[in-house]
């Protein structure tokens, strides 16, 4: 597979889409692409895909025609059961996740009108890349956030605007393993 040859042809379709979106003044969404097969080839052309959608900040769905255990450890999900900020009170900037260093990002302007501070940026922190108490967060600038985690599910992190928090500077919060850490082994169970 030659990703190169994927991202000079494939890009400027993207592209286009973007453009579209902007100029509409709409959200955007990938819908139904997959059926690639549960192969190392498969799961490179997914995560293309979604590392594009993460770039130019578009949602998507994947196209699954039947869901079985053997998806269990498959390098479709490893590409798939990514993190992603599914909350940001503001304008978001940038969000990545790359998959060989575990390691996500968003960047994003806030808003906060009259300095409220209730809406915090929701992250779903994925099980199957992060766990056990060795994850580690960051924020720039220092201090911009704290962070919490739902009572409800801990695998949503909740980041609250603190007083050092201004409207006019971008605030990047990364989330990511120590690189002693051996990311890549997981026992995600998914329950049909």
């Amino acid at each position: 597979l030659n990703l190169e040859a994927c991202d000079l042809f494939q890009t400027p379709l993207f592209d286009v889409r973007d453009d579209d979106a902007r100029r509409l003044g709409v959200g955007a969404i990938l819908s139904e692409f997959g059926a690639v097969g549960n192969s190392e080839i498969g799961a490179d052309i997914i995560e293309f895909v979604v590392n594009k959608m993460d770039q130019f900040l578009h949602s998507w769905s994947f196209w699954y025609l039947t869901p079985s255990p053997q998806i269990e450890g498959s390098d479709e999900l490893k590409a798939l059961a990514r993190p992603y900020a599914r909350c940001v009170p503001g304008v978001i900037r940038s969000m990545s996740f790359d998959l060989q260093k575990i390691v996500f990002m968003v960047a994003y302007t806030p808003n906060l009108a009259n300095r409220t501070f209730s809406t915090p940026v929701e992250v779903y922190v994925s099980p199957f890349y992060f766990k056990g108490s060795e994850i580690e967060w960051e924020v720039n600038p220092n201090g911009a956030v704290t962070k919490t985690v739902s009572f409800a599910d801990p695998n949503i992190w909740l980041f609250h605007h603190t007083e050092s928090a201004k409207t006019e500077n971008t605030i990047t919060i990364s989330i990511y393993m120590p690189p002693t850490t051996n990311q890549h082994e997981s026992s995600l169970e998914l329950n049909y």
